[in-house]
């Protein structure tokens, strides 16, 4: 077991315990009636420092690190964007080597994030906890350009829901310049943060799923196109494995979505941001089941459009009359579990 895992182990206890205290609200400084407000605002900040550690010094074994350090090392490739260049001149200029590259990522991605979490959740500490439960290792400290386009995206969900059309939008831009797939959170710019639909997003991932079962997946419309790019992108995917879309993470994704649908009237005044996030990662899940036959697109998307989870998996805390602060709880545990064991993200090179 590598020293992250132990120190993630760890933080995920002391943030499961905050997030059950009386001071999982995002409000501290209403709740604060003893002077601790110091000590957890301090603790908050120690965090962020901890996760930056662990995304710059991640062991050299996981996925994904070889690529960027190669990548760091040589010229021009057409597979990063701009941005990736901007960045590695930017090291280069401070004479770092590759571990400043992923100081700058670090650094974006963490501070975008927590920026929304305090802004956006209602429940601080339970984002935290979720954050590292669900998306932190695969996203921050693996997949990092597309960790900072997440980053944007709750970004874009929050000037969405603002009615800041242009700030949303140029998000999303900056999102695209970090990683090409953040091109799909243009929907979030046609989606209402404010009506439901509930009905609707109830049946699109069974659909989307029985339309997979069926064959009638995008990859089978690409070639009837007839345009370049979409048919470059379909040669360079048509062969790529398919997607296992009955693996428990993945179902037990789109049933905790579907569950929050049944149970919106219980949360829907909770929060101004969780309407729209769910719908985001509702999407996440019906693109999955679209994308079925071209594994790596569908899941580009979908780990993409996922992250929203740091604030729409609050809302399960909801779920009943009687707030259950153990069920969002539970559910982090899972997907701690799942993503602390992953040996495909820590050491792939075993399998």
């Amino acid at each position: 077991m590598f020293i992250s895992q132990i120190i993630l182990i760890i933080l995920f206890f002391v943030l499961a315990i905050l997030s059950y205290s009386r001071y999982s609200c995002n409000d501290l400084n209403r709740l604060d009636t003893t002077g601790r407000l110091y000590y957890f605002h301090g603790f908050k900040y120690f965090l962020l420092i901890i996760l930056t550690v662990l995304c710059v010094t991640r062991p050299e074994q996981m996925a994904d690190y070889k690529h960027y350090v190669t990548a760091f090392n040589h010229t021009f490739s057409e597979r990063f964007e701009p941005t990736f260049y901007m960045i590695r001149y930017l090291a280069l200029s401070l004479e770092w080597d590759y571990i400043g590259l992923f100081f700058i990522y670090a650094v974006l991605s963490i501070s975008i994030k927590n920026y929304c979490i305090t802004r956006m959740s209602d429940q601080i500490w339970l984002s935290y906890l979720i954050w590292i439960s669900s998306s932190f290792i695969l996203m921050d400290m693996i997949t990092i350009r597309a960790s900072v386009s997440s980053g944007l995206m709750l970004l874009a969900i929050k000037y969405r829901c603002d009615n800041s059309l242009l700030k949303s939008f140029m998000a999303i831009i900056v999102a695209a310049l970090f990683h090409y797939s953040a091109a799909i959170l243009l929907i979030i710019i046609f989606l209402s943060p404010r009506k439901g639909y509930r009905m609707f997003y109830i049946c699109i991932i069974p659909v989307c799923f029985i339309i997979q079962i069926v064959g009638l997946t995008i990859s089978h419309f690409i070639p009837l196109l007839g345009l370049s790019a979409f048919q470059n992108l379909y040669a360079g995917y048509s062969d790529d494995s398919a997607a296992n879309l009955y693996n428990l993470l993945t179902l037990g994704r789109c049933f905790i979505a579907i569950l929050l649908w049944l149970k919106y009237n219980n949360w829907k005044s909770r929060n101004p941001y969780a309407l729209l996030c769910l719908k985001v990662y509702t999407f996440g899940g019906a693109l999955f089941m679209l994308f079925g036959d071209m594994l790596r697109v569908g899941f580009r998307f979908a780990e993409m459009l996922w992250c929203t989870d740091i604030i729409a998996f609050t809302m399960l805390t909801y779920l009943f009359t009687r707030k259950c602060k153990w069920i969002p709880i539970t559910v982090c545990a899972i997907l701690f579990y799942i993503t602390i064991t992953k040996e495909s993200y820590w050491n792939p090179s075993n399998l």
